[in-house]
C-alpha cells in the first residue's frame, strides 16, 4: 500500500495535526502512515484510530511520487 501521508514523529504536535487533518476527512486514516519509535505513543494512536498504519520504521514500498509528508520532530 503507498501511502497518501506520512506522519514523521506523532509527539502532541505530531497529533495535533493527524487529528486535524483526520477529522477534516482529506485523507483517510487507512491510506495514512504514522512513523513515531515510542512503542506507547503508537498503542495510543491504535487505540485512537485503528486503520492507521503504525511503525518505527517506514517500508520503501509504503512511499510513492504522490505521497505527501509531515515531518514533526523536534
Amino acid at each position: 500500500m503507498v501511502a497518501e501521508l506520512v506522519v514523521v514523529g506523532c509527539g502532541q504536535m505530531g497529533t495535533a495535526l493527524l487529528e486535524g487533518i483526520l477529522a477534516s476527512g482529506a485523507v483517510a486514516p487507512e491510506r495514512v502512515v504514522v512513523v513515531e519509535p515510542d512503542p506507547e505513543r503508537r498503542a495510543m494512536l491504535r487505540l485512537a484510530h485503528d486503520s492507521l498504519v503504525l511503525c518505527d520504521t517506514p517500508e520503501l514500498d509504503q512511499v510513492g511520487p504522490e505521497t505527501s509528508a509531515i515531518i514533526a520532530v523536534k
